[in-house]
């Protein structure tokens, strides 16, 4: 695909350093943010007719993704080649060869796909999505990735309990926001089979799971609370990436250690991943920060907070 001018724009403003100055950052941010903008401000006002389709292109990682443009993150992708750059290397160091990922809440299938080349062939990538539009743009991301062999697609919610599930569609601009949780203004779309996460995994792939990673707009809580009794049947070296999304949990809002608390009794400590969504964060995207320990509440001051739950006790992974 022929890269536009603000692909080649952002592009030729990413570094590649591991370690970039505050006086170069601060550069990046100042030069950037009025492209940046101009670019929100046309990919808002432009209606969806008159914006491409679809565009294929070559992460940083090495597969290909379909990306939709009206889309924020995969409009991302796009101009950037990479996603959540710090949970992305995250994974990329994290997971082993041979080894199992699950991908709870896998949208267009960015890190299953990354999981799927960092585990080979025989490793296994387990990713469910609730949402028919994420399981469709999974699923075309596959085939034009070759079909890969070692990634399972399920469409199916994971909660605390066997029923079925609504789904509710997301807005036009980001279509990570599809959610099972009822409390919500979003139109609902479908229903699809419910159950705990160990309902979805063979117990002979028990011993290979490495990373679990649950990113589901709200009902994080339930899922938690569902794979508790699957705790103590996990590998010691298995680590969980969850996004915690306070700011969609219904009131009265729960603290976070009672969410995660099945966690924290199993023996697992929290460690905190960055994660930020502004754009100039992606100018630098090989200048990562390991998860840091968690010590005393964990708070989410902006209604949302990525953690690693590990069982290796140490101030950072």
């Amino acid at each position: 695909m022929k890269k536009t001018a603000f692909q080649k724009l952002m592009g030729g403003l990413q570094t590649e350093s591991n370690e970039v100055p505050a006086l170069v950052k601060l550069f990046l941010k100042l030069i950037s943010f009025p492209l940046f903008f101009v670019w929100t401000v046309l990919w808002l006002k432009v209606p969806d007719k008159v914006l491409a389709p679809e565009s294929k292109l070559m992460t940083r990682w090495g597969f290909h993704l379909k990306v939709y443009l009206q889309d924020f993150i995969e409009a991302y992708v796009l101009l950037f080649g990479v996603w959540e750059p710090d949970i992305s290397a995250f994974l990329d160091r994290r997971l082993k060869l041979g080894r199992m990922f699950i991908d709870v809440g896998s949208h267009a299938g960015y890190h299953s796909l990354l999981a799927s080349r960092r585990v080979g062939e025989t490793g296994k990538v387990l990713a469910l999505d609730a949402c028919s539009l994420h399981v469709s743009a999974l699923k075309q991301n596959l085939k034009s990735n070759g079909n890969i062999p070692n990634v399972e697609v399920v469409h199916a919610a994971v909660t605390d309990q066997e029923r079925r599930v609504p789904v509710y569609g997301p807005p036009r601009a980001n279509r990570g926001w599809a959610t099972t949780r009822p409390s919500t203004s979003f139109s609902l779309e479908e229903e699809v089979s419910g159950g705990p996460l160990g309902h979805w995994i063979n117990e002979s792939d028990y011993d290979s799971i490495q990373v679990i990673k649950i990113d589901v707009e709200g009902t994080e809580g339930e899922i938690i609370a569902g794979m508790t009794p699957l705790l103590s049947l996990l590998p010691d070296d298995v680590e969980f990436l969850i996004e915690l999304s306070p700011l969609w949990w219904e009131e009265p809002k729960p603290a976070i250690e009672e969410v995660v608390a099945p966690l924290l009794k199993a023996g697992f400590h929290p460690y905190r991943i960055q994660n930020s969504y502004f754009h100039w964060r992606y100018l630098w995207p090989a200048s990562i920060q390991n998860p840091r320990r968690v010590r005393g509440p964990i708070k989410a001051p902006l209604g949302q907070i990525d953690l690693v739950f590990s069982r290796l006790d140490a101030d950072a992974l």
